[in-house]
């Protein structure tokens, strides 16, 4: 009998060593599908949600689309940013806060407290829930959702007020003001003759 246990014992070890692993996911950054929502705030994810595994732990990569959000609480752990990127979108001239928030798992919801500049009195709580990874998970299709539904609430920020710019929101205010200009020069000139 104790052959038997030795044997089943040596076999479950050698399949876990074999299993195990084929399961487990490698540090790295992951693009997943994801839910987000919240009841009264505003902001929006401005470029997907990632999901991070590093050392083990997971981790929900998160970027606003308002310069302003600067940090965000997991119950009382303040969250501070990682870093900084831009959003890759043309005419946005904004750099964004990038966070790192704690996870317990994938399809697992994280209730956490989003927090701006200069707003102490009110802050807003969000939900996200992250999908585990699947490499059949269309990343690009998701990221031009996240696009579209950003590009309908751009900022002034979004546009670039150099002289040179090709296109901003003055253009058609100067086209009119140089229509405007060119109507009462030719009527003064008509006046006199």
């Amino acid at each position: 009998m104790k052959k038997i246990l030795a044997i089943f014992a040596l076999v479950f070890t050698l399949m876990l060593t074999i299993v195990v692993p084929a399961f487990a996911i490698s540090d790295g950054t992951y693009a997943v599908d994801y839910t987000i929502s919240t009841e009264t705030g505003i902001q929006k994810l401005i470029l997907p949600a990632k999901l991070i595994i590093k050392d083990g732990k997971q981790y929900a990569e998160l970027v606003f689309n308002d310069v302003e959000v600067d940090k965000l609480y997991l119950g009382d752990v303040e969250i501070l940013p990682v870093g900084q990127t831009k959003s890759g979108y043309e005419n946005d001239i904004g750099t964004y806060n990038v966070f790192n928030l704690p996870i317990e798992g994938t399809g697992v919801d994280t209730e956490f407290v989003l927090h701006t500049r200069g707003n102490n009195l009110q802050t807003d709580i969000y939900k996200i829930s992250l999908a585990a990874v699947d490499e059949s998970f269309d990343a690009e299709a998701q990221a031009e959702e996240v696009k579209a539904d950003n590009l309908g609430a751009q900022e002034s920020r979004f546009y670039n007020w150099s002289v040179g710019q090709s296109f901003s929101i003055w253009g058609p205010f100067v086209f009119l003001a140089g229509v405007a200009a060119a109507i009462f020069i030719v009527g003064k000139r008509l006046e006199k003759n």
